[in-house]
């Protein structure tokens, strides 16, 4: 498997527990990455593009600006609306550490802006029916839900599982996933 730089190893021995021995450590891809959320801010852009061109429709027939310079400048705003969310998530992506011990698995999002205390003191694997593997290559090795904080009093916040929470976006998360349901089963007893 692929491992990070020695500043990794010394990061995460600090963060452990004492009776944890790191059995994995690594990064997430930190491409550019184009999900459906880019599909919806595109279709938002192409919305944006098609007001400036309305807008430019008008202005052009009263004589006071070209419909193809208002449109441009719509398709300029569209393309940076359509950017912006990927290139946020690939900067997130590159701060993001992920390790696994032999009982917990760790996540380290310093981007991240809600926290909840698993994330600094690590997730348990006992359940070995949470572990999941997602996507398309590169994979995600998914293993809790992290409660959704905005609907914390709500009636609805306890029927909403909240987030999923793993390693997204590994390049070995095919051996990852193996490796974590196999912690996930020697701590629910299963072994």
């Amino acid at each position: 498997m692929v491992t990070q730089p020695e500043q990794d190893i010394a990061f995460w021995q600090d963060r452990i527990g004492k009776d944890e021995v790191l059995l994995w450590h690594g990064r997430p891809s930190a491409n550019l990455h184009f999900g459906i959320e880019t599909l919806a801010t595109g279709i938002f852009a192409l919305i944006v593009t098609g007001a400036f061109l309305g807008v430019g429709v008008v202005f052009e027939s009263a004589g006071l600006a070209s419909k193809w310079l208002l449109m441009l400048i719509g398709m300029a705003i569209g393309l940076l609306i359509m950017l912006v969310f990927p290139l946020i998530d690939m900067r997130a992506r590159r701060h993001t550490r992920y390790a696994l011990s032999d009982k917990k698995a760790y996540t380290d999002e310093p981007l991240r802006r809600s926290r909840v205390p698993a994330d600094d003191t690590g997730w348990p694997l006992t359940k070995p029916d949470m572990v999941r593997l997602k996507g398309r290559s590169p994979h995600s090795v998914y293993f809790a839900n992290r409660p959704d904080l905005t609907k914390h009093a709500t009636a609805e916040a306890r029927f909403d599982p909240g987030f999923d929470v793993g390693f997204r976006q590994i390049s070995d998360a095919k051996d990852l996933f193996a490796m974590v349901q196999d912690v996930a089963r020697k701590n629910a007893g299963q072994s």
